[in-house]
């Protein structure tokens, strides 16, 4: 899928867009945090749908991506001394 092809711009943007902005309507009232993690998640979602549009393989690309860096991250966010890295 490119930017500029009709399926992202009428359909999978709109769809996109709709899912983003709704999650704050779906979240309770006193749970904002909740859509920001929905929305998060719509986000992730909607990335690896439009990676792997074209070469289904490149998802898994990207998943491994993930996996490394949230570890990269969390091993980060566990030190103690904030200049080791």
């Amino acid at each position: 899928m490119v930017f500029s092809s009709y399926v992202f711009l009428f359909l999978f943007l709109p769809a996109v867009l709709v899912l983003y902005y709704g999650a704050m309507a779906l979240a309770p009232a006193g749970l904002r945090g909740t859509a920001r993690v929905l929305r998060t998640v719509v986000l992730v979602v909607a990335s690896y749908l439009f990676y792997g549009w074209e070469r289904y393989w490149y998802v898994s690309l990207i998943l491994i991506s993930t996996v490394i860096d949230f570890g990269c991250g969390a091993a980060m966010g566990r030190t103690e001394r904030r200049d080791e890295f």
